[in-house]
């Protein structure tokens, strides 16, 4: 369900009697906020999960999102040691962002959107290798460097 106020920003400009809607019918219904359905094109863009299917997603899914709680409490733990300087900033925006990619991508995988996973998961993958190389050696001088 979609609310055809927000397809309306979608034709704007489009000629509304092609989509077999007459103009002043178009603003009624705007202003009505009438709700419309729009099922997909099944062959292009399947939403259907089998329940096998479904179960095992579900699992890998909490897996994950395990996995992202874990990194909040390994963030909170850094944050609450009392450091000083500009450096300590760096190494948490690093695992700030893998505990953003790494929820999205078990909301994917939940909801079987495999595909848009791949791209976060090179992200995810990007800035794990950025924190590793920061915190190898030289942590300070490396962390800075992202800074400016």
């Amino acid at each position: 369900m979609i609310l055809v106020e927000s397809a309306a920003i979608w034709l704007n400009g489009v000629d509304c009697c092609s989509f077999g809607l007459k103009r002043w019918r178009y603003k009624q219904v705007i202003c009505n906020k009438i709700v419309m359905e729009i099922k997909e094109i099944e062959e292009i863009l399947p939403k259907r999960i089998e329940p096998d299917l479904a179960v095992l997603l579900e699992k890998l899914a909490s897996l994950v999102s395990d996995t992202v709680s874990l990194g909040t409490h390994l963030m909170k733990w850094d944050a609450d040691k009392i450091r000083a300087g500009d450096e300590s900033m760096p190494p948490m925006m690093f695992l700030r962002n893998i505990i953003e990619l790494g929820d999205a991508i078990s909301i994917l995988i939940k909801t079987s959107s495999i595909d848009p996973t791949k791209i976060l998961l090179r992200s995810l993958l990007e800035n794990t290798f950025g924190l590793e190389y920061m915190l190898e050696k030289e942590t300070e001088k490396r962390a800075l460097s992202y800074l400016t």
